[in-house]
């Protein structure tokens, strides 16, 4: 099989070509992996720069959240407690509460707001000393530090002084004096109030500052997130684009010399005798598709040589002549019988063995039954079941594959395959290869074997004896012609016996006709066994048999005639009821002595048959050209 391979046509120095060529000649696998490769890397860029985008709003915001919710926490709490405490200062200058209760009410909410400017007190130190990075552009909080250790300075001065004033109202006896004590902590926590109110209103200011700068931060990411992405998504579009016409193209290639290949096929004049191959690029997985497929044309277009080659066989002989070489000189299987199932001893009789050695070994027949292959219809193995087949000839010695030959559900016959034992499993692969191989040529033979089987069965339904299974007078008047000539050109001669059985019709009289017809039955086999399987014995009519015996001497056919008369004289034939005796009268003429017209010898073997029966019967008569004296036969 020649491969088509492709080849492009490159100029000198032109390296796109070049190029071009290589990105063909790399695997499917290949192709795929670098696309997949370009893919990932893609979504990879893509990931990572929007997982540091997300990672950096996320620290924004983080800190957003710490430094701008911690901040208005403190700030309210403290703008509430001061609230609450301007309340109680009031409520007691009104009058309406007394001086224990305000001490009593008012003492918890100065150390609470003491402990909450504590607490701002570390942050600040941190913020001053470390700063907090929120995004890109870079925006820092650093200028919150000063401006909350300011606040908190200035606080813990205001609170100092309205603890201090709270401590010498309680030992102050003079309630006039108490109360201008209270009335001068009024005003300071009126400021301490306003002053905090002021704070809270630079920490907005700062705030609103930082979330504008986070909000374009958070823009810039996101218009570079999405640049990124239609960027690798236009890249992998055109890569993926050129990558799967790199896939494609061999494919296209190979699907329209398929086509061709089809269409080639489809011709009757050329289905078997043309070539056609599919392209095959490289050895990719593609090329290996193409090498496949030009392999199974090459097994098709044999397949179908193959099968016009035995259409036009004669016999089935030929049929499993032509399977066996097929066995032999193409799979390489050197041990194998056929065996085929004969529809009238109900027997599996042995149509080719190789090699010749083996035939003396193998059963001379078996019912098939006994086949597991006939009985199941199915592939029998010893590889995989050793000891499977009983009746197999060498089960310690041999490995046998049994393929039943099967035509329309109906078992016609057996091949088996005969292997030394295979203990290497690259060998039982090569083996079950070449098996699955033989099938395919064995299938194609079936329906063939069948239709000479067929014609071969017509034929003898034309040419024998329905009673006896001898040839009849058809078949004679038919092979007669070739007979001669063969022995003709040979220069060899023929006697020719005509037998009749003495008194037959007293066997139909006495016994019946089914009697006669086990009489004949019994004759035919008689005379068949008593001369060579060369000769020839016809029914020639009634109780009337031919017997040709091919180049043999003159005085050869009286002393087989003789020899036939005698063992028929002393054979018993079996009827229903019992047994009798019967005796024959033969008359033996001589091709070409007595004359060469093979037609007249007939004729004078008939005369000296009459002769015989004249004379008193049970004798055989060679024929004198006295006893003939007629010109017309």
């Amino acid at each position: 099989m020649n491969d088509c391979k492709f080849q492009t046509t490159r100029k000198k120095g032109s390296w796109i070509l070049t190029m071009w060529q290589k990105i063909l000649d790399l695997s499917v696998y290949q192709k795929i992996t670098v696309m997949l490769v370009i893919c990932l890397s893609g979504y990879v860029v893509i990931g990572a720069y929007g997982l540091f985008s997300i990672r950096q709003v996320e620290n924004t915001l983080k800190d957003v959240l710490r430094h701008e919710s911690f901040l208005p926490r403190i700030g309210y709490a403290l703008m509430d407690e001061s609230a609450r405490l301007l309340v109680l200062e009031r409520e007691y200058m009104d009058g309406k509460i007394g001086p224990g209760i305000y001490l009593e009410k008012a003492r918890p909410l100065v150390v609470s707001m003491k402990a909450s400017v504590e607490k701002l007190r570390p942050y600040a130190s941190e913020i001053e000393h470390s700063g907090a990075w929120l995004a890109e552009p870079v925006f820092m909080v650093q200028d919150h530090g000063p401006l909350i250790a300011s606040f908190v300075g200035w606080a813990v001065k205001k609170l100092e002084l309205i603890d201090a004033s709270l401590s010498a109202f309680e030992g102050d006896k003079d309630p006039s004096r108490a109360r201008e004590r209270v009335k001068e902590e009024l005003a300071r926590l009126e400021g301490f109030r306003a002053g905090t109110g002021r704070f809270m209103i630079r920490v907005s200011m700062m705030n609103s500052s930082h979330l504008e700068g986070i909000i374009s931060a958070i823009d810039y990411h996101s218009l570079g997130l999405v640049l990124a992405v239609g960027a690798v998504m236009l890249i992998l579009t055109v890569l993926s684009y050129l990558w799967g016409k790199f896939i494609v193209y061999p494919l296209r290639q190979m699907a329209q010399r398929l086509r061709e290949v089809r269409q080639g096929m489809g011709e009757e004049a050329n289905a078997c005798t043309a070539i056609y191959t599919v392209p095959v690029i490289g050895n990719d997985e593609i090329g290996q598709v193409g090498q496949a497929a030009n392999e199974l044309i090459l097994q098709i277009r044999n397949l179908c040589m193959f099968r016009r080659t035995i259409e036009g066989d004669e016999s089935t002989e030929d049929v499993y002549m032509r399977l066996a070489e097929i066995f032999k000189n193409r799979l390489g299987l050197k041990s194998f019988v056929i065996y085929e199932l004969d529809p009238d001893s109900n027997q599996m009789k042995v149509e080719y063995a190789w090699p010749d050695e083996i035939t003396k070994e193998l059963p001379e027949g078996h019912e098939p039954w006994k086949c597991r292959a006939v009985r199941t219809g199915a592939v029998v193995s010893s590889l995989d079941q050793p000891g499977i087949c009983k009746v197999f000839a060498w089960p310690d010695a041999l490995t046998h594959f049994c393929l039943p030959m099967s035509v329309g559900g109906e078992i016609t016959g057996v091949v088996e395959f005969l292997f030394p034992f295979v203990d290497s499993q690259e060998r039982q692969d090569q083996m079950r290869a070449a098996i699955r191989e033989a099938n395919q040529f064995i299938m194609e033979a079936l329906p063939i074997l069948k239709a000479k089987r067929l014609a071969q069965t017509l034929e003898a339904l034309a040419t024998k004896d329905s009673l006896t299974g001898l040839y009849n007078r058809r078949y004679l008047e038919v092979y007669l012609d070739k007979l001669v000539s063969g022995i003709i050109r040979r220069g060899t001669g023929m006697c020719i016996l005509m037998c009749d059985m003495d008194y037959f019709k007293k066997v139909n009289d006495e016994y019946g006709h089914d009697a006669g017809d086990m009489v004949l039955k019994q004759l035919a086999g008689i005379l068949k066994g008593l001369v060579r399987e060369s000769d020839l014995v016809v029914r020639f009519g009634g109780e009337e048999f031919l017997l040709l015996l091919t180049d043999c001497d003159p005085d050869h056919g009286e002393m087989v005639a003789e020899k036939l008369r005698a063992g028929v004289e002393d054979a018993y034939f079996r009827i229903p009821g019992g047994r009798i005796r019967k005796t024959v009268s033969i008359g033996v003429s001589r091709f070409p002595s007595d004359s060469e017209a093979v037609w007249e010898c007939i004729k004078f073997a008939d005369v000296a048959l009459y002769r015989a029966k004249n004379q008193g019967r049970n004798q055989v008569v060679l024929f004198e050209k006295e006893m003939w004296e007629g010109d017309n036969y």
